[in-house]
């Protein structure tokens, strides 16, 4: 790994109130402070800190600053399974980049709850 590789991972739960835990490596945090923000815009615009913040519904989700960050990767609620989304081009969005046709904006996430799976039984007669 080079010395301007960086694995930038963040772990987020992003429903309601939203806790954030962010773990860099030692040498990236002498130089850069990370952070997840959130905008209402699919542009990126009037960005806000997401740690703390209570959103519902579509949201924004993106890191800052990018400089020097090769990767990033998005847990949701749980750290320790497979990432939500590893994103590896800036910017990093939580729910990937509309880059059809070329575009930059964000795509959305969906921050309501989904409500737990109901069991249900099917018979055959």
């Amino acid at each position: 790994m080079t010395a301007r590789r960086r694995l930038f991972s963040l772990l987020a739960s992003v429903l309601l109130i939203v806790p954030v835990l962010v773990a860099i490596p030692a040498a990236a945090l002498a130089q850069t402070s990370y952070q997840l923000n959130l905008s209402l815009n699919p542009d990126r615009s009037a960005a806000i800190a997401l740690e703390g913040a209570t959103v519902s519904g579509d949201m924004f989700v993106f890191t800052g600053p990018d400089d020097d960050v090769d990767v990033v990767r998005f847990w949701i609620d749980d750290p320790t399974g497979t990432p939500f989304r590893t994103e590896s081009i800036a910017p990093f969005d939580l729910a990937g980049t509309n880059d059809l046709f070329g575009g930059t904006d964000a795509a959305p996430f969906d921050s309501t709850p989904t409500p737990p799976p109901r069991s249900s039984s099917a018979t055959t007669p």
